[in-house]
């Protein structure tokens, strides 16, 4: 099941619809699928300690772009990067995308252990290695266990109601 998350599907780049189509078809029916998962969903469900004022700020505004569920335990954290994290279009260091990917890869992997759990893909969404590469990530994670805070099902649902009351 595909639930949209903060962006619009209209406003999702093209590697992330064609990704997020790819998951609907060939995992969906094994995998409960969440889109724009904020990252304190998953951050709430692990006791960290010493982080910085950045990295809580961070932690505050950062989404994952997609997240596999199942049986109630996170099976993977994907990201996609299309071609807007192959450049930085910005000079100021906090809004280049290498430098929030490189937050967003210490929260992951370094803060929650989660790193069996994460897989990068920098792609443009038409190959079959996505395929091969999801995939064999899902099939060798199974000793990390992580899994979405009880405040993200109620959030969720709040946000599901209010798409269908704007009809999108």
């Amino acid at each position: 099941m595909y639930l949209t998350g903060q962006k619009e599907y209209c406003d999702r780049s093209a590697p992330e619809i064609i990704i997020n189509e790819l998951l609907e078809e060939k995992f969906g029916n094994e995998y409960t699928i969440y889109s724009e998962v904020p990252l304190r969903f998953i951050a709430e469900t692990k006791q960290v300690a010493n982080v910085d004022n950045e990295m809580k700020n961070f932690l505050d505004t950062s989404s994952l772009d997609f997240v596999l569920v199942k049986d109630d335990c996170i099976k993977l954290i994907l990201e996609v990067d299309g071609s807007y994290h192959r450049g930085s279009f910005s000079k100021i260091k906090e809004y280049s995308h290498y430098y929030l990917d490189s937050l967003k890869d210490k929260w992951i992997n370094e803060l929650l252990g989660a790193e069996e759990l994460f897989l990068r893909l920098p792609t443009n969404g038409t190959t079959h290695n996505e395929t091969e590469l999801i995939r064999d990530k899902l099939n060798n994670n199974a000793n990390t266990v992580l899994t979405l805070s009880n405040a993200f099902y109620p959030w969720n649902e709040k946000r599901k109601k209010k798409k269908e009351d704007l009809n999108f």
